[in-house]
């Protein structure tokens, strides 16, 4: 019977330390719930809320008037003592009164040589948004081409969730604006979720339940 009882213990103790390997790092930007993530980039997987001192990350453009060039080359740079492990760029109408204001404006393109990126469809436009296609890149700087709508005379900026840790990420990444030459309207960021839902943290508490099952088995059975 001990012997019984000792093969479960072990078989527990084993699904925790898998459960674990697994879920140690997840990978933020979840291919299952683009659909929500395209409009509030928030990597949900990952159970825990967003930072919210300053980002040790900078997003810059190459040029600020998008009228006559014929893309914007957009760099997110880690500045302080994180690398970029993960993350998800779009960019926004900086106007919180638009009716597209969670809707990515323009397409992006890769620049040669970084191979861990990924184009995405959000909201059915094509290439609207970047990802990291693994967790972890780490990388010092992320660079990819920008192009704007044809007829987008809107003034707009960039905006990136950037993950640090699988404890630690950036919600309120933001570029400057970038405009047409005749777009004198004041620009707005408009306020991002920041903290999680309760359905992020699933593999947590199931990790935390298979702990606690383990533990009252040993000390009631054994």
């Amino acid at each position: 019977m001990h012997v019984a009882h000792a093969v479960l213990v072990s078989v527990l103790f084993v699904l925790v330390c898998a459960f674990d390997i697994a879920s140690a790092i997840p990978y933020p930007f979840s291919p299952n719930h683009f659909k929500r993530e395209c409009k509030d980039m928030f990597p949900e997987a990952l159970g825990v809320h967003s930072q919210l001192t300053k980002p040790p990350y900078e997003i810059s453009t190459s040029d600020t008037i998008y009228d006559g060039v014929s893309h914007e080359q957009v760099t997110i740079k880690a500045t302080g003592p994180y690398k970029i492990n993960a993350f998800s760029l779009q960019a926004r109408v900086a106007d919180c009164s638009a009716t597209d204001r969670e809707e990515p404006i323009g397409y992006f393109e890769k620049e040669f040589g970084y191979d861990d990126v990924e184009l995405i469809h959000c909201s059915g436009r094509h290439d609207s948004a970047v990802v990291s296609r693994k967790w972890k890149i780490n990388k010092e700087n992320v660079v990819v081409r920008w192009y704007k709508p044809k007829n987008e005379t809107r003034k707009l900026f960039f905006r990136a969730t950037i993950v640090a840790t699988v404890n630690l990420f950036w919600m309120e990444n933001f570029s400057d604006s970038i405009r047409s030459i005749g777009s004198n309207k004041a620009g707005q960021v408009c306020p991002v979720r920041l903290m999680a839902q309760t359905d992020g943290a699933t593999a947590n508490s199931s990790h935390s339940f298979l702990i606690v099952a383990m533990f009252i088995y040993m000390f009631v059975f054994l």
